[in-house]
């Protein structure tokens, strides 16, 4: 089940699979709609499954369908939602889910 993420309007996550050295999760990002920027203790890849918008941060930059990311373990980024659709990513991450 998705849950909001706390203080980011617009978005939630759903974790979709885990296992003891990765994990997979699932943003949708309404129109408009932001995830703050922030780092993970590991490195991630994400794919925009759907809609385009904004990868905040350092590499930042427009994103829409098919356009793959990679994050460096500890590095700033963010995302926001683009217009209509907004912005559905899958992520994987080098390691269990962080608390």
């Amino acid at each position: 089940m998705a849950k909001a993420l706390e203080g980011t309007p617009g978005a939630s996550i759903e974790l979709l699979e885990e296992g003891a050295d990765m994990h997979v999760e699932r943003s949708v990002i309404k129109a408009g709609g932001t995830i703050p920027e922030h780092s993970h203790k590991v490195a991630s890849s994400y794919v925009v499954v759907k809609g385009s918008g904004e990868l905040t941060g350092k590499s930042g930059r427009r994103v829409s369908t098919g356009d793959t990311v990679l994050i460096p373990a500890g590095q700033q980024h963010g995302w926001k939602g683009g217009e209509g659709d907004g912005l559905t990513i899958v992520g994987v991450f080098n390691g269990p889910q962080e608390q």
